[in-house]
């Protein structure tokens, strides 16, 4: 496939070279053009050197784990969509990938033959429509962190419970919903 400068770009990453081998044949005439990286090393070398729409990693590496590797990518793009590949899924993982380095989705290895194109074909849709978000919904998440920290953020406990820091629930509500307005406000101006 030749690239081009509209041609998605995908970035795989497993240090099993037989993983990276099945998703280059599965994949193989798919609508996008695929990178594959056997270290984390290599998939932050490329990502350096070239547009990367979404990174799709393995989990468990040597060098350092999938979750370390796509903070390191949100750091260096945070427009490029993050997806774990995994056999060991589980929630303190999931919950710790979400937080920490806004996965996506999870994908199970092995997967079912015949859907990975489809899975990809997804994120590449989720990325087009964050791309797509207007520059004021960024500010206002932003805004919103600045003002309250954690804001944006959702932790589990046990039973996936949803916990909220401490007082965090003691704010004044009323005062809260004016910042909101005034920040909607600053941003219509803007």
């Amino acid at each position: 496939m030749n690239p081009t400068a509209k041609e998605p770009t995908v970035l795989f990453v497993d240090d099993e070279p037989l993983i990276l081998k099945l998703i280059r044949r599965e994949l193989f005439g798919a609508p996008f053009r695929i990178l594959c990286a056997d270290s984390p090393t290599e998939a932050l070398r490329c990502i350096a050197e070239q547009r990367v729409d979404v990174v799709i990693s393995d989990m468990r590496m040597q060098e350092m784990s999938g979750l370390e590797l796509l903070d390191a990518v949100r750091s260096l793009d945070p427009h490029v969509v993050r997806v774990i590949l995994t056999g060991q899924a589980d929630l303190d993982s999931a919950v710790q990938a979400i937080n920490g380095a806004a996965v996506y989705r999870f994908l199970q290895k092995p997967w079912v033959p015949g859907t990975m194109e489809q899975e990809v074909l997804s994120c590449l849709e989720h990325g087009s429509r964050l791309r797509r978000q207007s520059p004021a919904h960024a500010s206002t998440v932003d805004m919103l962190e600045r003002r309250h920290p954690g804001i944006t953020k959702v932790r589990t406990g046990p039973g996936a419970a949803i916990e909220v820091e401490p007082g965090m629930l003691n704010v004044d509500l009323g005062a809260f919903l004016r910042q909101m307005e005034a920040a909607k406000d600053e941003l219509q101006v803007k």
